[in-house]
């Protein structure tokens, strides 16, 4: 079972990206709605894959990812977000993120490649375990 942190300050987003996965059966999520809770769970806590927004009050999610790559956590980490600028793009992958997709409201195929994404970054590369 591949366990990931979903981060997003939507707590709308965050139920419905944890319904999708969750129902393969594939997945166990877990949901943090800051950058901030996000660090303090992964304080006691590991996962194979964090999803985060890019938007998020407070801490950024590339602000997120940069403040796990100074302590050292080398997670996958995967932007799923509605913001589709070439720069956030580049800060993203400057920064080690490990895959964006942008996302637009609930539409499927975004969700799809999600999920694609997450089995490839936790080593599943063919979708099962």
């Amino acid at each position: 079972m591949i366990s990931a942190l979903v981060v997003d300050a939507d707590p709308m987003m965050c139920s419905f990206i944890t319904g999708i996965c969750e129902n393969t059966g594939s997945f166990r999520v877990h949901t943090a709605e800051s950058g901030e809770a996000a660090l303090v769970w992964l304080f006691t806590n590991d996962v194979d894959v964090i999803v985060s927004d890019s938007r998020m009050p407070h801490m950024s999610g590339i602000e997120l990812l940069r403040a796990l790559r100074e302590q050292n956590i080398q997670i996958p980490f995967i932007f799923f977000t509605d913001d589709n600028s070439d720069f956030l793009k580049n800060e993203a992958y400057q920064n080690d993120a490990y895959g964006f997709i942008r996302r637009r409201g609930t539409e499927k195929k975004p969700f799809l490649d999600l999920m694609r994404l997450m089995y490839w970054a936790a080593g599943y590369p063919d979708q099962r375990e």
